[in-house]
């Protein structure tokens, strides 16, 4: 014998099948009526909720049948409901979903993203749907044309959406783009993938953005910068204050340097030669090198602080460098103190450089940190020595006592 519940007689299967036929019948039929006869969106879904006792096979409309969570039957509705509107009550539609998303509202972000990358829509409403987005900052359209070529926007629209963007002043949050930018660098349309590059690297080419890429966990941020994944060191000290960056090109960056770098070195060098020409006193002379040399020395360690924050990686081997330079620097006053009869010409140099090569390195140890235990008994032990024996040569010679 059967037990109770697993035995329909044939009366009552048939009945079932009939109540399932019927069902199945009213279901395909009020889909369409609620979806593209008369749409409404609080009865499509309940309808669509109804989908849980069919099989996908059974169902005729492509929404009910693509659909795989309310949030995608949503969007679906939305974007065939615009599609029916008149170009009017499209435009309106459309402004306000731009409004809502440049307030920060995402749904409607995404909404609008959705509509823009339709494949039927037509050139007008694609026009209107952009001109809906003209609020959004450089960062919300850089994620607009992410988020449409993920949603499958063709080679046109992408470079329309991309052209809009570029409208912008190309600044904003570094990390907060990170993701955009390392999707769209494998994404982007061929067509427009020259542009897209030289937009990316002018975003990575300004100091700040050097050092938000030093500090910044966020894996994409790296990888955009063209870093191989787990290449780049674990990221030390405290985070940058804010991300903000503007968009550097070729020739500001020259600009950078040049006023970060040529000019002090060539005001320093032009000074050393006047000097040098006049034959001013001993003392002047000694005196007046010191603020020339002090502007290169100075500006390169401005030049650090701004390219490699002071607790990285990469700023260690700038320290390095910088107090490897003023071990250097102090050789040429030590070498006259050593032997004042055999350098005599070095005499005018020897004050100046040897305050400038202790002030440098002393700097250098001061700001920038070293992470190599190594490496900080290679550089401080010899430039203490040099700069203590220096000392002693200079209160000799200040004392009168002749070596």
């Amino acid at each position: 014998a059967e037990e109770e519940g697993e035995y329909l007689s044939p009366l009552t299967a048939q009945r079932a099948a009939i109540l399932r036929e019927t069902y199945l019948t009213q279901f395909n039929g009020l889909s369409y009526e609620y979806f593209e006869n008369e749409p409404n969106y609080d009865k499509a879904v309940e309808i669509y909720r109804g989908r849980v006792y069919l099989s996908n096979a059974e169902i005729d409309h492509y929404a009910y049948k693509e659909s795989e969570e309310e949030k995608q039957f949503y969007y679906a509705f939305i974007k065939s409901s615009c599609l029916k509107k008149s170009p009017s009550a499209y435009n309106d539609s459309v402004l306000v979903y731009g409004q809502k998303a440049a307030a920060g509202d995402e749904e409607a972000f995404t909404i609008l993203a959705h509509i823009i990358s339709l494949p039927l829509l037509d050139a007008a409403k694609f026009n209107m749907a952009l001109r809906a987005a003209k609020t959004f900052t450089f960062v919300q359209m850089l994620h607009f044309l992410a988020e449409t070529v993920r949603l499958g926007a063709d080679r046109e629209k992408a470079t329309l959406i991309f052209d809009e963007m570029c409208k912008r002043k190309k600044e904003g949050d570094l990390e907060e783009m990170a993701d955009s930018l390392h999707y769209l660098n494998f994404h982007i349309d061929p067509s427009i993938r020259e542009e897209f590059n030289a937009l990316r690297l002018s975003l990575l080419r300004s100091t700040k953005a050097h050092r938000v890429k030093i500090k910044s966990t966020n894996e994409n941020l790296h990888l955009v910068f063209g870093e191989e994944k787990g290449t780049y060191p674990v990221p030390a000290g405290k985070k940058t204050k804010n991300n903000f960056i503007k968009a550097w090109s070729l020739g500001q960056l020259a600009i950078y340097w040049l006023f970060m770098a040529v000019i002090p070195i060539v005001a320093a060098a032009l000074v050393t030669m006047a000097i040098s020409n006049n034959r001013l006193y001993e003392t002047y002379t000694r005196l007046i090198f010191i603020p020339a040399f002090i502007v290169v020395y100075a500006f390169a360690v401005i030049s650090g602080l701004q390219w490699f924050s002071n607790d990285e990686w990469e700023s260690s081997i700038f320290r390095r460098v910088m107090i490897l330079v003023s071990i250097l620097t102090a050789i040429i006053p030590t070498l006259y103190y050593i032997s004042p009869s055999t350098f005599p010409s070095l005499k005018p140099w020897s004050l100046p450089l040897f305050i400038v090569s202790a002030a440098t390195g002393i700097l250098d140890m001061l700001i920038f940190r070293e992470r190599k235990k190594v490496w900080a008994y290679v550089t401080t032990i010899p430039f203490g020595i040099i700069i203590v024996l220096c000392s002693v040569f200079l209160i000799l010679e200040g004392a009168g006592v002749n070596l």
